[in-house]
């Protein structure tokens, strides 16, 4: 998980970058993380542009060139999943936030108690996340699956055919309903496929290999993003 501080008072970083420390170190998590202190937007604006991706962004309202919030409304239509968290020593500031659809948010002067508090709240989220499921009605009978059990989803036709380890359910309905149901676990990888990312076992040149030795098909436009999609998704590990 990567968490980026970008605040251009050097002693918040620092002190951010403490407190989330000892979060961690008191409160283990399965996940690595990696922390990286910025003292400008620039900073941020070319690590992004590099291809690398945030998590978790604790970003100042008020920077040098720019205002935060609207950085963080861009960086949110880049990335749906992203985090901020907002620092600010302005409680003025609080109605304009809500536009960037932030996680929580900071007012100087920060406490440890304040960062564990928001982090706490962040992990919860990320964990309720990992429990979604979908339900559906299939041969008379309501189902409710867990989104990390289902391995892929195809489209054939009008149906819908929805794959499990040991199950098959065909049902009546479209991909994009269903890429919309399943997005934060499942990925678009043919105009007839969508593929769980956790069951992925290799990336072939115009297939995906699941850990159940079955092949989905990918399209070739879609390799390089994919492959993109699984690094990012290591950085958790």
């Amino acid at each position: 998980m990567n968490i980026l501080i970008v605040d251009d008072e050097v002693v918040i970083c620092e002190a951010l970058e403490r407190h989330i420390l000892d979060y961690y170190a008191d409160n283990p998590k399965e996940h690595r993380t990696e922390i990286i202190k910025m003292d400008s937007e620039l900073q941020l604006f070319d690590y992004i542009e590099n291809g690398n991706k945030a998590d978790l962004i604790f970003l100042d309202i008020k920077l040098k060139r720019c205002n935060g919030i609207d950085i963080a409304v861009k960086l949110q239509k880049a990335d749906k999943n992203l985090k901020v968290v907002f620092i600010t020593g302005f409680i003025s500031y609080a109605k304009q936030i809500f536009k960037a659809k932030p996680s929580h948010f900071l007012v100087k002067p920060i406490t440890k108690e304040d960062v564990y508090s928001v982090l706490e709240r962040i992990e919860e989220e990320w964990m309720e996340v990992g429990n979604q499921t979908v339900t559906f009605k299939y041969d008379n009978v309501v189902y409710c699956l867990n989104i990390k059990d289902i391995y892929y989803i195809e489209a054939r036709g009008r149906q819908i055919i929805v794959y499990t380890q040991n199950e098959e359910y065909y049902l009546n309905g479209n991909l994009t309903e269903w890429y919309e149901k399943t997005k934060d676990v499942m990925f678009w990888c043919h105009r007839s496929f969508l593929v769980n990312v956790e069951k992925i076992m290799s990336i072939g040149t115009y297939e995906v290999n699941l850990i159940s030795k079955e092949y989905v098909p990918l399209s070739r436009r879609k390799r390089k993003e994919l492959q993109n999609h699984l690094l990012h998704k290591k950085d958790h590990l």
